[in-house]
């Protein structure tokens, strides 16, 4: 199958960039009889420019989308992912995609790409990481098996089949781990993170800036992230949430809750009656729940949300930004699902 590469404003700025460097290097030694004609220079520099392109993505280890993409059978089974530009503000994954044919795959890191093999035992034999190396984020990717990993910009968190968690990508924000025990969730925000224990308490670690790791008291039994605010249900089906509240993604709702998620401004959380919440910014229809029975899932990313419902069925509302709504699988039979900005 044919891939179509399309030039967003910073590739075709850099591609121009490189370009003018290698002219003005080039330039004292060409002739001037052997001038090309204005067309004839601008189809050599667009073919060059085409080489340049391509020899960058399968250049040094790291620094290109597609020089760590695993073959065709390492993503297969009818789950799949993709990012269509690499600025850090366009990108927010937090947890893995699970199908029906047992294979995860997720996006994070910078637009980098994170797939996962899962079998019935729930991990996986080998965690595979390629995109944009920002930051660190394809450095030290575990090469234990894993059963869980969350990634958002250039930061992810997993737990790995012994139940420590592990943490990559931003070097500074890796190395700061709190005591963990019998952790059972993990997710990743813009530069920091979360991670939830049996006993249910949550812990924190990375970048404060807007109090993100302030947590509050209480027990918890599930917890998302969302670009720089957290959304936290605790064990007596109360809402919690914290961090950001630019757009009232952190002022909640009371009332019982069993199923939360949350966006890159958004929050999303299922009420007991089975009526679908949602909270912060609103501005393409992302809070806008249809009715759904049966939901087990709530995720949302920049414009748009998802849930699972009865049949394993994926809902989708909000803007349907490069057709991640019209597109998605119809068939059912999911368990998971997860979205980037």
């Amino acid at each position: 199958m044919s891939r179509r590469v399309d030039f967003d404003a910073g590739a075709r700025r850099r591609l121009g960039e490189r370009w003018g460097a290698e002219e003005g290097k080039r330039g004292s030694q060409v002739p001037a009889t052997n001038a090309l004609s204005p067309r004839a220079g601008a189809s050599l520099a667009f073919f060059l420019a085409i080489g340049l392109f391509v020899g960058i993505l399968h250049g040094a280890r790291g620094r290109g989308f597609l020089s760590h993409m695993p073959g065709r059978g390492a993503v297969a089974h009818g789950a799949s992912a993709a990012g269509r530009e690499s600025r850090r503000s366009e990108v927010d994954v937090r947890d893995s995609v699970i199908s029906a044919g047992s294979v995860a795959v997720l996006m994070g890191a910078s637009a980098a790409l994170i797939a996962m093999d899962r079998a019935a035992s729930a991990q996986c034999d080998e965690l595979v990481a390629w995109g944009a190396n920002d930051y660190g984020a394809l450095e030290n990717v575990p090469s234990v098996p894993m059963r869980a990993v969350s990634s958002n910009y250039h930061l992810s968190v997993g737990i790995d089949s012994g139940g420590i968690v592990r943490c990559w990508g931003s070097p500074s924000i890796a190395g700061q781990i709190p005591p963990l025990e019998n952790v059972i969730r993990v997710c990743a925000g813009s530069d920091w993170a979360m991670a939830l224990e049996a006993d249910g308490e949550l812990k924190a670690w990375g970048m404060n800036s807007y109090g993100q790791l302030n947590i509050p008291t209480g027990f918890y039994s599930a917890v998302e992230a969302g670009d720089v605010h957290v959304v936290a249900l605790r064990t007596d089906g109360s809402l919690a949430a914290w961090g950001r509240n630019s757009f009232g993604e952190t002022s909640v709702p009371k009332g019982v809750y069993t199923v939360i998620g949350a966006g890159s401004w958004h929050s999303l959380a299922l009420r007991s009656d089975g009526v679908i919440t949602g909270f912060g910014w609103n501005g393409t229809g992302q809070l806008l729940a249809p009715r759904i029975t049966g939901v087990s899932r709530l995720v949302g990313g920049w414009k748009h949300s998802f849930a699972i419902g009865t049949g394993g069925v994926i809902h989708g509302w909000g803007t349907d930004i490069a057709g991640v709504l019209a597109n998605r699988p119809t068939n059912g039979g999911f368990v998971d699902v997860d979205c980037s900005a």
